[in-house]
């Protein structure tokens, strides 16, 4: 794994890249890095084209304010991952109730969401928060909106109780910051996941009814 100094760090936000370069770096790094989370084999090639469109943006600890600070186009799209992950992780562990057919069981971030009643709360408040900027934007609700009581129900009665884990930096190695290196004032999970929303979501940065978070501008400050 490759880490970067600040000062490489911040060059690497000013630079812009181009098509062919994000495409090489799609599937690079997408395997989690914290030990105990990892699959069981090696991901097939489609597989690894699912994994790069799969997350959960961590650019806030607070569920609430990461979910307004994602752009339009990623707003409807996480909530609906959001519950996919969700409703995976619930029937991992039981849960035999209707909703989202399961999928990326294997995914680094499912795995990890299903490891913790905690972790699986902090999804459903960002999901929660998701749904209402959704309709805040849009001026409509989403259809996933009328799925997250279950879901509530559900985490609180199969989730496991298990102590909070930062969640796997799902993301080319080159946006990880080394976590023992970091000085900041946010998480290093949550430093990296901006940094990689920066540089990588650049098509993403629109916001309906909504100002950009503060920290979209770091690109400017080190270009």
């Amino acid at each position: 794994m490759v880490f970067l100094t600040p000062s490489k760090r911040h060059a690497l936000l000013g630079f812009s890249r181009t098509a062919s370069e994000d495409q090489r770096h799609t599937s690079q790094g997408l395997h989690v890095d914290q030990i105990g989370l990892r699959g069981s084999r090696p991901p097939s090639k489609t597989t690894n084209d699912r994994r790069s469109y799969m997350n959960i943006f961590f650019v806030d600890s607070d569920p609430k304010v990461a979910a307004r600070s994602l752009g339009d186009k990623h707003v409807g799209k996480m909530l609906v991952e959001s519950a996919q992950m969700l409703f995976t992780a619930v029937r991992s562990h039981g849960f035999d109730g209707g909703g989202y057919k399961s999928a990326y069981e294997h995914h680094p971030m499912t795995k990890w969401v299903a490891k913790s009643y905690l972790h699986a709360e902090w999804l459903l408040d960002h999901a929660i928060e998701l749904a209402k900027e959704f309709e805040y934007r849009y001026e409509h609700e989403h259809k996933t909106k009328d799925m997250l009581p279950t879901l509530s129900m559900a985490i609180h009665r199969h989730m496991p109780e298990a102590k909070w884990r930062n969640p796997p930096r799902c993301m080319p190695d080159l946006y990880k910051i080394e976590y023992d290196a970091w000085k900041g004032d946010v998480p290093c999970h949550v430093q990296s996941y901006r940094d990689f929303y920066i540089a990588e979501k650049r098509m993403c940065h629109t916001y309906t009814h909504r100002s950009k978070p503060v920290w979209l501008s770091e690109v400017v400050n080190y270009a």
